[in-house]
């Protein structure tokens, strides 16, 4: 299997990790599969109530999951977590 990210998924990847540093965070991985390869083609944040602790992380749930719904749509369901 092959993992595709497309640079600006990267570039917020690297973003959110730095902007939270020292601090743990996460978010979501939005794409598609492409036969054996998995395609990246969005990532979600940890939403804007997260909590981040030096060795802990618990994610905005439910702004995630409206994320992923929102993106899912749009897409005409194409894109999947």
């Amino acid at each position: 299997m092959r993992l595709w990210i497309a640079e600006p998924v990267l570039d917020e990847i690297t973003r959110l990790a730095d902007a939270f540093a020292p601090l743990e965070t996460g978010g979501v991985l939005v794409g598609w599969r492409s036969g054996g390869d998995r395609v990246v083609a969005a990532a979600l944040g940890p939403g804007p109530r997260a909590l981040h602790g030096r060795h802990m992380f618990i994610p905005h749930d439910a702004w995630q999951i409206a994320a992923i719904d929102r993106l899912f749509a749009l897409s005409g369901g194409d894109l999947d977590y």
